[in-house]
């Protein structure tokens, strides 16, 4: 195929488990157009595909997700070899350590990074990422389930992430409330995961969905999921200030009741999906 397909431009081999190396390896030696590679569900494949395909300077998205095999050594070589590269999808690559942000701080393009399960990414990493080009321009961060992240990443973030419209942070327990208040500093967001964030000892409090109303008014889509401590309270300043929102999930949110019900069919006209499981002051 990749013989005869000179001009290839995009490459799909999802969900297949037995894809080895020198399959990628061929595709990028044949093909140097290819500017879009998705190799999700394929854990066989290591650092020598990658490192190969690092070299087809046109490369602009990247998904990859499960691997174990793939390390910081890759990332090294598509952030130094690849200028143009715009999305990356590295979920679950539990290899890949801060180093691998400190390469691709670097890409000046990049646009949307996800980070998800990568339980090895530090403060320290997305320091790195904060640091270089690619902050300006990046408008998507996952980083669900990344347990060493706390508030000096949202500080950085924060501070340099100006474009920034979604934001995954989904079962950072490092973050606490003043990180989270942090947030509502980028103005741009317009979706915003932070279900899971306990806070440590503090707890997520209507302090900081207060802050996060009122300076996110832009938002469309919140997921308190799992934030015990937020009351009816959150949801009237949601309802006040937040008029696009089409997607909410308070479920787990014990204190909510028929209230806030109120306050989001006053305020939330746009209002789409609203997720309330195990919302037990929620009469039926």
């Amino acid at each position: 195929m990749a013989s005869g397909c000179p001009n290839l431009q995009t490459v799909i081999a999802n969900e297949f488990p037995t894809l080895l190396d020198d399959c990628i390896m061929v595709v990028a030696e044949k093909c140097p157009k290819v500017h879009t590679v998705s190799l999700l569900g394929c854990p066989l494949l290591t650092d020598e595909c990658f490192k190969r395909l690092a070299q087809n300077k046109n490369l602009q998205v990247l998904k990859i997700d499960g691997n174990h095999r793939v390390s910081d050594n890759s990332l090294k070589q598509l952030g130094r070899m690849c200028p143009d590269l715009r999305h990356v999808y590295v979920a679950d690559c539990q290899r890949l350590t801060d180093a691998t942000l400190k390469a691709l701080s670097s890409c000046k393009n990049l646009t949307v990074l996800n980070l998800a399960d990568c339980v090895r990414i530090s403060d320290a990493g997305v320091r790195h990422l904060m640091d270089g080009p690619a902050a300006a321009k990046l408008r998507e961060l996952n980083l669900t389930n990344c347990v060493r992240v706390g508030d000096m990443a949202m500080v950085n973030v924060h501070k340099r992430c100006h474009n920034l419209t979604y934001l995954n942070v989904n079962f950072c327990e490092h973050i606490s409330e003043a990180g989270i208040e942090l947030l509502g500093q980028i103005h741009s967001l317009v979706a915003l995961d932070v279900s899971g964030c306990n806070c440590g000892d503090q707890n997520l409090t209507d302090g900081a969905i207060k802050n996060l109303a009122f300076c996110c008014r832009m938002l469309t889509v919140l997921n308190l999921a799992g934030c015990k401590h937020v009351t009816d309270l959150s949801i009237q300043y949601l309802s006040g200030v937040c008029h696009y929102l089409t997607q909410l999930d308070i479920s787990g949110c014990i204190h909510i009741s028929d209230k806030a019900l109120k306050y989001l069919r006053k305020g939330c006209k746009k209002l789409r999906c609203l997720n309330m499981l195990y919302c037990k002051k929620i009469t039926k």
